[in-house]
C-alpha cells in the first residue's frame, strides 16, 4: 500500500506544479480571467504529497489531503452526477479514500515518522526487554 500511495502521492505534486505554472506564467490581465486553482490547494497538494512520499507527519497530512480531495469532489464533480465514473470524479474520490486510509493506519515502517519513533523509544528506554 505504501508503494502504491507513494506513486499516487507523487503524481499530486507534479500535477499541482504544472497547474500552478500554467496559471502563474500568464500576464496579470490574463490570470484574472483564468478560473485556475486557488493557491491553497496547490500548496497543500504539492507539499502534502511530498510529505506523504517521505512519510513525514503522515496521519495529519493525509487527513487534511483527504478532506481537500473530498471537497474537490463535492464542489467540482458531484454536481454533474452521482457516480464518480460518470462525472469524472473518480480520481478525487479515490485519493480521498486512500488518504483517509493513510490517516487511520499511518505511514508504515518505512516512513520518517517510524524512524523518529524508534529514536525516541531508544532514548527513553521504552521497549527494552527486562533482564
Amino acid at each position: 500500500m505504501k508503494c502504491a500511495v507513494g506513486t499516487v502521492a507523487d503524481a499530486i505534486p507534479k500535477r499541482s506544479v504544472e497547474i500552478s505554472i500554467a496559471v502563474t506564467s500568464k500576464p496579470a490581465s490574463a490570470r484574472a480571467k483564468v478560473n485556475g486553482p486557488a493557491p491553497h490547494p496547490t500548496i497543500l497538494e504539492c507539499f502534502g504529497g511530498l510529505l506523504l512520499l517521505l512519510g513525514v507527519f503522515t496521519r495529519p497530512v493525509a487527513f487534511i489531503l483527504s478532506g481537500e480531495m473530498a471537497t474537490a469532489y463535492f464542489m467540482a464533480s458531484a454536481p454533474r452526477g452521482f457516480w464518480p465514473v460518470l462525472n469524472n470524479g473518480d480520481l478525487p474520490a479515490l485519493y480521498s479514500f486512500v488518504f483517509l486510509y493513510l490517516a487511520v493506519v499511518g505511514g508504515g515502517p518505512w516512513g520518517v515518522d517510524e524512524f523518529r519513533q524508534k529514536l525516541v523509544r531508544q532514548r527513553t528506554g521504552e521497549g527494552a526487554e527486562p533482564q
